[in-house]
């Protein structure tokens, strides 16, 4: 046999063993499915309708504070329901209990009478439903006490009751920063910071295989594609709860004050560019306003003078204007063809420097000047303006960001833009941003010219530990040259001093910069003018301290429609209450002042102290270098202060051991100290120095005695 004969020989040998096994096994995969089909069929049906796939939820991560309190948490609500048809419920068990059930459900849940519990109850029975609902949110608390119900007491096999537990998103601040935080809105679509993580704090669902037993239970079957659930993480929000709590209730009182639309109160640490508050209240109904849509981040306005601050920062970086030069803005009113621009001074500014048109306001000097730099080349001032950061979103996590809408001479082939185009943009109309891009102009002048992106998200934490930290992005680092941030610092911290904002924000423990805003409401496209008259958008926006910034804040109210309607009077008196309690709780904040003494011309310049402790109070007024004669008057551990010409003075305060001790003027931490180490249980309300106190001072003391004592800033 050739060579070539005997590898044909071999090739066919294994092609035929190949075939052989591929037709075995062809054969009893064929044998295989004639013995399901005709032996184990029903056996197989059976048991598929006996197994299921059962989700394992997968646990939320938390929302958190920024000092780890939580902001928003699941906690498991059940479904309570009844099968009336187990074998153990008898008519005869079922008629005897039927009234006591329904008694105990009505009295519990409230929602109906025992009557309509006990129709409710027989008709299921009448019907064989095996699967009522009595209930839905049930807390755990409640769910043990249903358990003790006539029937009910008697189990998921003999009384029939069902539970089924169900997760439920609670915010255990209430309406604190709710839009923020977030939720889910009825269409299922999650909002807020909620939307934004939620990839990561939903985490991954497992599964399992299951199978039905006798007694309607299940047990687990084996299963080597089965997993564990992975848990969400938690997310730290950059939000102080407590600021949002003052910034909060601010802005609340004076949209109730102005019955407003709506109002916004953002709050930004200067440096890292963290939200540490951050509000949006619409009005429900008359005095009631709830956090239901993100106007900080999706509502674009017409900002009015608000803007001028870029537009000014402009003109300065173009031509270098000099804060003295001289601007003539007229009697008050400036024609433009058919177009009027007005100043709110009647008889307007005459001839005033150009940071008094700054501090004023003036919408003449404002227009003036941007029409002498650009009038010829509208999109040079434009290009800054978008340099600056107008030109696009921010950019940040949460969803719903609106671009800013500045439009440009080539827009739409130049419709849209008119021979006042420039001068009314100068002065914040024809052109729309979100008050967060506002505050971030505001917060780069602070930030000595770096404009950062803001962020609402500190940390990811997982098992208790920090996993991610983040940082704001620098968009910008720097949006103008020093010498215009110089001037633009000096025109801002003037507003307050001398300007629109000196009578409503003005402190005297330090130094604010900001700028007022009034801007008018289009009405759609026919002007600003309703069947109501005119409304206008109150705002203020600015810094503090100016000489060592560590906030940036902006408080935006729209349509307010009782007193006054302008940004200073309305917005004005909001940011000066959240700066001033800030400035107060805040001891970085107050940068360890030194008093020099000596030199004081008036001895109430100097600080006034609570009333405590005498060896603490001499450990921080010596750390301020200032002068105590508390050696000379007392020796008492406990004193009241008051100033003595330039030096501190300390006054016995008279404590007897049996009586209640006077604790008005104190801090908390004194008070409790001496209530307590006298046996009063203590109860706070408030911050800052006492004020009021439950029980008078020099009663007797009766061990136990509960003593309300209230604090105020």
């Amino acid at each position: 046999m050739s060579k070539k004969e005997k590898i044909r020989e071999q090739i066919s040998f294994r092609l035929t063993i190949v075939y052989l096994f591929i037709a075995g096994f062809s054969l009893l995969i064929v044998g295989q499915i004639i013995y399901l089909q005709n032996f184990r069929k029903k056996a197989l049906e059976a048991q598929a309708q006996t197994t299921n796939f059962k989700i394992i939820e997968a646990s939320r991560g938390d929302i958190l504070a920024i000092d780890g309190r939580v902001l928003a948490t699941s906690v498991p609500k059940y479904k309570i329901l009844l099968d009336t048809q187990v074998e153990h419920l008898t008519d005869s068990i079922f008629l005897a209990n039927i009234d006591s059930l329904s008694t105990c459900l009505s009295e519990l849940f409230k929602d109906r009478t025992r009557e309509e519990y006990i129709e409710k109850l027989k008709t299921a029975r009448e019907t064989k439903n095996r699967y009522l609902l009595l209930q839905k949110d049930v807390s755990f608390r409640d769910l043990q006490i249903i358990k003790t119900f006539p029937i009910l007491e008697l189990g998921r096999f003999k009384g029939g009751l069902i539970t089924e537990e169900e997760f439920t998103r609670t915010l255990p601040h209430g309406y604190l920063a709710r839009r923020t935080i977030g939720y889910k809105q009825e269409d299922n679509r999650k909002v807020g910071i909620e939307g934004a993580f939620d990839e990561y704090l939903s985490g991954k669902d497992g599964y399992k295989l299951m199978q039905k037993i006798s007694g309607g239970s299940s047990k687990e079957l084996s299963y080597k594609n089965a997993t564990e659930p992975t848990n969400g993480i938690d997310i730290i929000s950059t939000i102080d709860i407590n600021i949002q709590d003052i910034v909060d209730k601010a802005l609340r009182n004076r949209l109730i004050r102005h019955d407003a639309e709506y109002g916004v109160a953002i709050l930004m640490d200067v440096k890292t560019g963290e939200i540490r508050a951050i509000v949006n209240l619409t009005k429900e109904s008359d005095s009631v306003y709830v956090e239901d849509f993100n106007y900080a981040i999706a509502r674009l306005y017409e900002p009015g003078s608000t803007f001028k601050l870029a537009s000014m920062l402009v003109s300065i970086e173009k031509g270098g204007v000099e804060l003295d030069e001289i601007i003539d803005t007229k009697s008050g009113i400036l024609k433009i063809g058919d177009f009027y621009i007005k100043d709110h001074k009647r008889g307007g500014y005459g001839k005033i420097s150009f940071q008094e048109v700054f501090e004023h306001s003036s919408n003449i000097g404002v227009s003036l000047v941007a029409k002498e730099q650009f009038e010829n080349r509208p999109e040079e001032f434009l290009d800054r303006l978008y340099s600056i950061g107008f030109g696009d979103k921010l950019g940040i996590k949460l969803k719903g960001e609106a671009k800013p809408e500045v439009k440009y001479p080539d827009d739409n082939n130049g419709r849209l833009w008119s021979g006042v185009s420039l001068m009314q943009m100068a002065q914040g109309y024809e052109l729309k941003v979100t008050p967060l891009q506002i505050l971030s102009l505001y917060n780069s002048i602070a930030n000595n010219g770096k404009m950062l992106q803001p962020i609402f998200v500190k940390a990811f934490r997982e098992h208790g530990e920090i996993t991610k930290t983040f940082k704001a992005k620098t968009l910008n680092s720097s949006i103008c040259s020093k010498e215009t941030l110089a001037k633009v610092k000096i025109m801002l911290e003037g507003v307050v001093e001398r300007g629109t904002a000196a009578k409503y924000v003005k402190s005297e423990s330090f130094k604010i910069a900001g700028k007022t805003g009034t801007s008018e409401i289009a009405v759609g496209t026919t002007g600003y003018h309703s069947e109501e008259g005119v409304f206008n958008n109150a705002s203020f926006a600015g810094y503090f301290p100016a000489d060592n910034p560590k906030y940036s804040c902006i408080v935006l109210i729209s349509k307010p429609r009782r007193f006054s309607a302008y940004g200073g009077s309305v917005a004005g008196p909001v940011f000066k209450e959240i700066a001033e309690k800030l400035y107060a709780t805040d001891y970085e904040m107050q940068n360890r002042k030194v008093f020099d003494v000596e030199n004081l011309p008036d001895t109430t310049l100097l600080p006034i102290s609570k009333y405590g402790n005498k060896n603490l109070l001499n450990t921080v007024f010596y750390s301020l270098n200032i002068l105590t004669k508390g050696e000379v008057k007392t020796n008492s551990n406990w004193v009241k202060t008051s100033v003595d010409d330039t030096k501190i003075a300390y006054i016995k305060l008279e404590l007897e051991q049996n009586k209640v001790p006077n604790v008005f003027g104190m801090g908390a931490m004194d008070a409790v100290f001496l209530l307590e180490n006298r046996g009063l249980k203590v109860i706070l309300k408030g911050k800052g120095t006492v004020r009021k106190q439950s029980i008078p001072p020099s009663r007797d003391i009766k061990k136990g005695d509960k003593i309300v004592i209230t604090l105020e800033v």
